[in-house]
């Protein structure tokens, strides 16, 4: 039994725990509730406060992050079962009916279940505090950069040379300049999407500038492609940019057309280098203008990192062709003279030629001689108010105007039409996107068009189709906007001033003159802030007025200031000049048609005396006045822009029976349902059943108010933006040129009224449904028939999102989703997304993406009947798949089907085969595909024929990507797939052993970029396929690579004979990463991480591998022994120039190499600008010799940067054949110089060394050509160091010149020195502005004499910051021989001041003291420096013990400039700061003017025995005294120093 005893004691103490613990419920049941209570309290206000900025990002369209809108429905439906839980609370209370004993049983499970709820609360909780510290929502996508390029011949070398100024890290600024009309848009735009396509840059941005900047919408325009929301002022919002793109990302800027210069630092852009930071493109009609921008910005941007290009009219014989084209004057009939005429009219720009030609396009001959009388009759008097400053040439004025004529040449009404629509674009700003909304409304309004607004809007679609063909407008991006070029604009506001008696006028100064002398019956007026608006417009018989103000603030409209237009004012748009209410004289507009008001906070009930107004557009309001239901001619309502409204008062929608279009904020959610009329603040949504009229409607419907609607209010809706239900995350996803947009989301129920709305949308946003089956499911084919866009979340509660498939049944389905051109599914439910009937319907489709959609095997299932050739997807360009741990195939055909079913080994399916076919797929992005084994096989090479970028990410378990290696097969395959893949990424495929068999490999011939990273077993990036060598192999457009992280890679490609050589060498040498059995023509950036397996960089025999290597960063390699590989000992001839001729970057850290360069390498680095090497702890040498004799100086001539840090056994960075046999047979072992004459750098500017250990000596330059250029010069923690400038040249007089001679800053910290500068090396030091010297323990003096005689004082010119600390043998700045001899002579030994005239500072302002407690005195007692320290403006004296006091008081006339002095802890300072001759000699004379004019503060610290600042002398009265733990002091010298 005693076996036992332990066992049960343990059960014993489990059971009692146990029991414990139950009985804890029943006695803890009222304190387990309360602590519910509680912790409920707390997750509320926790709730509350993420609510609050949620709503906030809401309001500034931000998307809220779906972790956060989870948390929010987690707290919601914790606190609804709290609610519930605490409702039957009361029954812990019950007693047994008949003997009153507590219910036990309920107090059991309520002390439970409370217990178990507060954890979920406290839980819940913590997750909220956490994202409270984190951003809540991210941006919508940025807008797209729309380009029409068309490739001409004698453009294509500039085009092809802007795309490689956007490669070359080196250029930071471009400049495209030339006539108007000439193509320069057209061509960076071009240029920003091809850049932005091969991801040359994180974000591409974009800002029409124009003729008059606006820098607020300058920035903004920036700032909506990078996501960002500026806020603030001016200096705010500029700051707000400049910070997001100095974020060490790749940043691409376009500014077009600029007029006048500008600076880019005041808008916001930094130029910075162009890899990390922004590049800048200009483009510009004039080429001065760019040149001045350079000057202005970046202290003036250095012109060899400027690029610029000018891009000509066309040539004659391209103007032609496209002429003819355009025209459509047949290629193989000559150009009649007619045509040839009007041709060179155009003097060679696009614009015009496709305006000209367009316009005759199909025109009878006859038409052609009319034109050309007409321009040869034609008088530039006609064509008015034009700037001649925006044409290179006035004949093309002339030119232009035929193409407005021939408009309506056949004088029908169409083309009068087109005309007014034409000459109504005018009245927009220039570069504007105008859209068909704002052209519907002015045209209805102007009456330049009749009809219903429907009608018209269908009207106005086929007239803006008719000047796009003509190319009299140009396409806005998308369906609902146009632009219009400004060379056009001009003309036809010329025109339109001519015959239509416009003024368009958008950089006023103020109201303009001309309007009091000249008649014009419709104006578009924009400027800063409008001063002089007249009280009254009597006389006017204005029908159109448009007023645009730049400013944010609310502007005063005199209130009579329509008096005198009340019968004639039909338009009236002021939805760009902000005011707080309107004028008075408003109401009297009795013909008003159009009106368009921002920001009104009072007198809104004034707009409903406009008994005539049929469109009213309100911006920015909060509430909207009973009044507007008099307004019973209204036919469109627009409140879409009033994102704050709060009160929409009852029976107002019901009242305006004409509406056609009503629009109202889809953030107004503060819908009425069951109060009274009396009750009532706002509209119940079953107003809308009253809108018989209603053509077009946005609106947002909570779940609700779903049941006050009838089946009538949706029947005649031709555009609509719906959202119904709750919970909405995606509203900014939508695509907005989209004409019908509907949203369901959190509805249980669909009920049939909503079906029609499903069927007319053309962008669907499904959310939370549990209805989806009814939704989706198609027996018919006849749901969704123009429905583009398509995106379900969430809807995780039905198997089949598309239906189940129809087995065994051949007939595919047809109609359903025909149209759908972009889908996206997240978390949903299911093995599958399409049966193939429904995937064989989908032939617009062009982007597909899903998402976290758990049980998914495949995205296409087949239905059992035979294959009938591969499925093809003939548009789809863009494809994602994300977190599908299940999905193993997109698609399997029957047989293969089969063939895994009948397989017990389980063979892995590659998820694409031939089965399935992507002839347009550009881009494919796999992520998270846990069951993943094989991406590809492609016999035919013909999945990917178009993909572009090919990213695929943690597919932990994936083997293969390219196919398996066909071993032994000669024959590559052929060039299909993969073909034109221009950038690959794969991040942390652990299970990838090689990326590309050699035959794929062979076909990616445009393959530009390349990223391996976190591939844990990858051992070669190509592996061959048993067949011959052919050659070397050659990717002859890929520019940047990286391999990270690449623990056992050790070639990227070995050849047949490398990897016999391996195989049968025992000892395994190692072999190099690239050899010559590879080759990279193009390569520019080359990155090199953790590759842990490497032993050697490049083996280059031929120097033909990297002949374009511009970067090269290789970092924490740590078993690399050689880069550029092995020195060619006693081989006299070096390498040719080829391999790193052109590299300008390296950065070399953590690697195990002794060397960096063999010298023959060294000698081909003619373009090295940036050398960093860090953490190479074996490292002795940079440059190492190859036993040849040496062939003069080895130069670097375009170095400017180099950082040598913790390379603890780096003694030189070359030693010549010579110095080296010198160095073996001296046995002293003497210190050799880290540079010397053998090396020059004649472009270095900045020099940085830190943490080398066993480094004694910087610089021995005898000739002073080492650093001719160096500015910038830090030497940190290079403890042994004792020389840095070389040792004295004792007793020789003559000075050294040419190194340091432009040194402007120094910095030396913890170095062993005892000196820094001889004095032959301080008389060069004529351009240094910073010193600081610190925590040099054995330094005694900063110059030191070289044993010569006197030559004047030692001046520092420029020097204007000086900083010593923590140097405690330091006695002198500079003892000149006369000083160091009276000192010797001196018996006494008297103190030497840090400071004497023998060393002049004149322009040092800041002057630091810090722990230099040998020094006695700053500035010598008898003789105070002369010329010097006359401008310092900053003293400040720390812990320097060793100071009686700073300086005599006659010092005191040379610090007239002194604005601030700090005195900190110097404990032996007894009397004075500034020591006076009372303190010495108890009689003085005591001043009568004020010393130190400028001083401003003074703080004395610590200073025990101070008794005074100075005896006798008077400060300034204004100055701020700070005096802490001076006992001695007098309080009363404050008042007594002070000049009060």
């Amino acid at each position: 039994m005693a076996i036992w005893d332990p066992f049960l004691s343990k059960c014993a103490d489990i059971a009692s725990d146990l029991v414990l613990s139950h009985l804890g419920y029943v006695f803890h049941c009222s304190i387990n509730i309360q602590k519910l209570k509680n912790e409920k309290e707390n997750l509320e206000n926790e709730r509350t406060r993420i609510n609050i900025m949620v709503e906030s990002e809401k309001r500034n369209a931000k998307i809220i992050l779906p972790d956060v809108e989870n948390w929010q429905t987690s707290v919601e439906k914790m606190k609804e079962e709290i609610d519930e839980f605490l409702r039957d609370e009361q029954r812990k209370n019950m007693r047994c009916f008949k003997y009153r004993c507590p219910n036990i049983r309920w107090r059991y499970r309520l002390g439970k279940k409370s217990k178990s709820m507060t954890e979920s609360v406290t839980s819940l909780k913590d997750e909220g505090t956490r994202l409270m510290g984190l951003p809540v929502a991210h941006s919508p996508p940025p807008p797209e950069i729309h380009s029409a390029h068309e490739h001409w011949n004698s453009r294509d070398h500039i085009f092809k040379g802007i795309m490689e100024a956007l490669k070359d890290p080196h250029f930071k600024l471009i400049g495209v300049h030339g006539a108007g009309g000439v193509g320069k848009t057209t061509m960076v735009n071009e240029a920003g999407n091809k850049a932005k396509g091969e991801m040359l840059f994180d974000v591409v941005a974009m800002a029409t500038v124009s003729q008059k900047m606006d820098k607020k919408k300058v920035q903004e325009d920036l700032a909506s492609y990078l996501g960002l929301e500026l806020e603030g002022n001016e200096i705010a919002r500029t700051n707000l940019l400049k910070h997001r793109l100095n974020n060490e990302k790749k940043n691409l800027i376009i500014l077009d057309d600029v007029w006048e210069p500008l600076n880019l630092e005041d808008i916001g852009i930094p130029v910075l280098d162009g890899k990390n930071g922004c590049k800048v493109v200009v483009t510009s009609r004039r080429q001065d203008v760019f040149r001045k921008i350079r000057q202005n910005s970046v202290n003036q941007v250095d012109p060899r990192v400027v690029k610029e290009f000018r891009i000509d009219i066309l040539t004659e014989e391209e103007a032609r062709t496209v002429f003819m084209k355009t025209a459509e004057i047949s290629d193989n009939s000559e150009m009649f003279p007619e045509a040839d005429v009007l041709c060179r009219e155009c003097r060679g720009l696009p614009v015009a030629i496709l305006a000209v030609a367009g316009a005759l396009r199909g025109k009878e001959r006859y038409s052609w001689k009319d034109a050309v009388e007409r321009l040869k009759n034609s008088e530039l008097d006609g064509i008015v108010d034009i700037d001649q400053t925006r044409f290179s040439d006035l004949t093309l004025i002339s030119t232009l105007r035929l193409s407005y004529d021939y408009l309506n040449r056949e004088d029908t009404q169409t083309g009068k039409d087109a005309q007014s629509c034409f000459l109504l674009c005018s009245l927009f700003p220039e570069d504007a996107k105008i859209s068909i909304d704002d052209l519907v409304r002015y045209s209805f309004g102007m009456k330049l068009l009749n009809g219903n607004l429907d009608t018209l809007r269908n009207r106005v679609l086929t007239l803006v189709k008719r000047l796009q063909k003509d190319y009299l407008l140009l396409d806005g991006g998308d369906e609902n906007v146009v632009s219009m070029h400004d060379v056009i604009r001009d003309v036809a506001i010329s025109i339109a001033k001519k015959d239509r008696g416009y003024l368009v006028e958008h950089n006023l100064e103020k109201w303009p003159e001309k309007i009091n002398n000249e008649s014009y019956l419709a104006i578009s007026l924009r400027s800063q802030n409008f001063h002089g608006l007249p009280n009254e417009l009597e006389g006017k018989q204005f029908h159109t007025i448009v007023l645009k103000c730049n400013q944010s603030r609310h502007t005063t409209v005199p209130n009579n200031f329509f008096k005198g237009i009340e019968n004639s004012l039909e338009v009236l748009d002021l939805s760009e000049m902000p005011m707080e209410s309107p004028p008075q004289s408003i109401a009297m507009l009795v013909k008003l048609r159009m009106l368009s008001l921002n920001g009104l906070t009072r007198d809104i009930a004034l707009l409903g005396r406009l008994k005539s107004l049929e469109i009213l557009i309100l911006h920015g309001i909060t509430e909207l006045a009973p009044e507007i239901t008099h307004l019973t001619r209204l036919r469109l309502l627009d409140l879409s822009k009033c994102h704050e409204l709060g009160v929409f008062p009852p029976n107002v929608i019901s009242k305006l029976q004409n509406l056609e279009e009503l629009y109202i904020s889809d953030k107004f959610e503060q819908w009425d349902v069951e109060a009274t009329n009396q009750e009532r603040r706002n509209a119940k949504v079953d107003e809308l059943n009253s809108l018989t009229h209603l053509t077009a409607l946005q609106v947002y419907i909570p779940e609700t108010s779903l049941t006050l609607l009838n089946d009538s209010w949706s029947s005649k809706l031709k555009r609509f933006r719906i959202w119904i239900g709750t919970n909405w995350k995606t509203r900014a996803y939508v695509k907005y040129s989209s004409r019908r947009i509907l949203g369901l989301s959190n509805i249980i129920t669909l009920e049939a009224k909503f079906k029609v709305l499903i069927n007319k949308a053309e962008d669907l946003y499904l959310n939370k449904l549990e209805d989806l089956r009814n939704v989706c499911h198609d027996r018919d084919g006849k749901v969704f028939p123009e429905l583009k866009y398509l995106r379900i979340e969430n809807c995780n509660f039905v198997e089949h999102t598309f239906g189940t498939p129809k087995m065994f049944q051949p007939t595919p389905r047809q109609g359903s989703f025909g149209n759908l051109s972009s889908l996206s599914v997240d978390d949903c439910k299911g093995k599958y997304m399409f049966p193939l009937s429904v995937a064989r319907c989908l032939v617009k489709l062009q982007k597909l993406s899903i998402t976290d959609c758990a049980e998914i095997e495949e995205i296409v299932i087949n239905e059992g009947q035979e294959d009938d050739g591969a499925l093809n997807f003939p548009k789809l360009e863009y494809m994602e798949l994300f977190k599908l741990p299940n999905l193993r195939s997109f698609r399997s055909s029957m047989r293969e089907t089969s063939i895994k079913n009948a397989d017990n080994s389980n063979l892995a399916q590659p998820l694409f085969s031939e089965t399935v076919e992507f002839p347009s797929l550009r881009t494919l992005r796999l992520r998270e595909l846990k069951d993943l084994r094989e991406v590809c096989h492609d016999r035919d090479g013909m999945v990917f024929l178009e993909l572009n970028d090919l990213t695929i990410w943690e597919c932990n378990n994936v083997e293969h990507i390219f196919g398996r290696p066909k071993m032994f097969q000669p024959t590559p395959q052929q060039q299909g797939s993969f073909g034109k893949l221009s950038s690959l990424h794969v991040w942390e495929c652990n299970k990838v052993k090689y990326m590309f068999p050699l035959s794929v490999a062979r076909c990616i011939v445009k393959l530009q970029e390349l990223s391996i990273t976190d591939c844990a077993e990858i051992e070669e990036i190509v592996i061959n396929e048993g067949q011959e060598d052919d050659g070397a192999l050659i990717f002859p457009k890929l520019e940047e690579m990286t391999l990270s992280n690449l623990p056992n890679l050790g070639s990227f490609r070995s050849s047949m004979r490398e990897t016999s050589i391996k195989n049968a060498d025992n000892s395994n040498p190692a072999q190099p990463l690239f050899s010559e059995t590879v080759e990279f023509p193009s390569l520019r950036e080359l990155e090199l991480r953790e590759l842990k397996d490497l032993r050697e960089v490049c083996h280059d025999r031929d120097g033909m591998v990297f002949p374009e290597l511009k970067d090269l960063t290789i970092r924490e390699c740590n078993n690399v022994e050689h880069i550029f590989g092995k020195p060619k000992m006693f081989q006299s001839t070096p390498r040719q120039q080829g391999s790193f001729g052109k590299l300008s970057s390296l950065r070399v850290e953590n690697c195990k190499v002794k060397y960096l360069f063999p010298l023959s390498v060294a000698r081909c680095l003619v373009k090295l600008q940036g050398l960093s090497i860090t953490d190479c702890v074996e490292i002795e040498e940079i440059v190492i010799n190859e036993g040849q004799e040496g062939d003069g100086a080895l130069i670097f001539p375009e170095l400017e940067e180099m950082g040598l840090s913790k390379l603890p056994n780096l003694r030189s960075f070359y030693s010549s054949v010579k110095e080296t046999p010198i160095k073996d047979a001296d046995n002293s072992n003497s210190a050799q110089p880290l540079f010397s004459e053998i090396v020059v750098f004649p472009s270095l500017r900045e020099l940085r060394l830190y943490k080398l250990e066993d480094l004694r000596e910087m610089c021995h330059d005898k000739d002073g050509m080492v650093f001719p250029k160096l500015k910038d010069l830090s030497i940190q923690e290079c403890n042994n160091v004792e020389h840095i400038f070389g040792r004295p040249k004792m007793l020789q007089p003559t000075p050294r010149q040419g190194s340091f001679g432009n040194l402007s800053s120094l910095s030396v910290t913890r170095c062993k020195v005892k000196y820094l500068f001889p004095l032959s090396v301080a008389r060069c030091l004529v351009k240094l502005q910073e010193l600081i010297i610190e925590n040099c323990a054995e330094i005694e003096e900063i110059v030191i004499n070289e044993g010569q005689e006197d030559d004047g004082a030692l001046i520092f010119p420029e020097l204007e910051e000086m900083e010593l600390s923590k140097l405690p043998n330091l006695k002198s700045f500079y003892s000149s021989v006369k000083e160091t001899l009276i000192k010797d002579a001196d018996n006494s030994n008297s103190a030497q001041p840090l400071f004497s005239e023998t060393v002049v500072f004149p322009s040092l302002s800041e002057l630091q003291l810090d722990e230099i407690p040998n020094i006695k005195a700053v500035w010598n007692i008898n003789t105070p420096p002369t010329n010097s320290f006359n401008n310092l403006t900053s003293l400040e004296v720390v812990l320097c013990d060793g100071l009686s006091y700073v300086a005599p008081s006659e010092v005191l006339e040379n610090l007239s400039k002194l604005q601030s002095l700090k005195v900190y802890g110097c404990h032996s300072i007894e009397e004075e700061v500034f020591r006076s001759r009372r303190s010495n000699n108890e009689e003085g004379i005591v001043p009568t003017n004020v010393v130190l004019p400028h001083l401003s503060s003074v703080t004395l610290i610590n200073l025990l025995r101070l008794k005074s600042f100075c005896y006798g002398i008077k400060l300034p009265s204004s100055v701020i005294w700070t005096i802490k733990n001076c006992s001695s002091f007098l309080r009363t010298e404050v008042r007594a120093t002070t000049d009060s």
